[in-house]
């Protein structure tokens, strides 16, 4: 949307402001890779992928720009079926104080393979890979991973 579309709404100036200082985020290069280990025999998989943060609007409160401390986030992992926790892990990304940027950062998640490959589903199956925030409600992603 741009501003135009917004203004027609006809929501108040400051509401404009916060939604579009609302940063939004990714994931991308999602890869999943399978070992085995050869000391136990159990098979591992590896999520890796890249969680970026964009902002292109400066938030102001008052006459002083809001300070920004960070965005806190829950990257889980599961199974499409019995929708089993494979893995999960607390994600911590900074603007380095910046108003307006990007950043990003890459994040490692190490699951059961034997266990996410039975509850997958047909034909080598999807894992499901869920991004929550923990700073901004109902602004979750989730993405569909193959495990070819």
């Amino acid at each position: 949307m741009n501003d135009n579309d917004l203004k027609s709404l006809g929501l108040p100036i400051r509401t404009l402001t916060e939604i579009k200082a609302t940063p939004t985020y990714t994931a991308e290069n999602i890869s999943v890779e399978f070992k085995t280990d050869k000391t136990t025999g159990k098979n591992q998989g590896t999520a890796t992928f890249d969680l970026v943060v964009s902002r292109t609007t400066t938030i102001r409160k008052g006459n002083r720009k809001y300070s920004n401390d960070g965005y806190s986030f829950v990257v889980a992992l599961g199974t499409m079926q019995n929708g089993f926790l494979l893995s999960h892990n607390n994600v911590m990304l900074s603007l380095n104080g910046q108003n307006k940027g990007t950043a990003s950062r890459s994040v490692v998640l190490q699951f059961d393979w034997t266990l996410a490959n039975s509850c997958a589903g047909a034909n080598g199956g999807h894992i499901v890979l869920r991004v929550l925030s923990n700073s901004f409600r109902g602004v979750d992603i989730e993405y569909f991973v193959p495990l070819k």
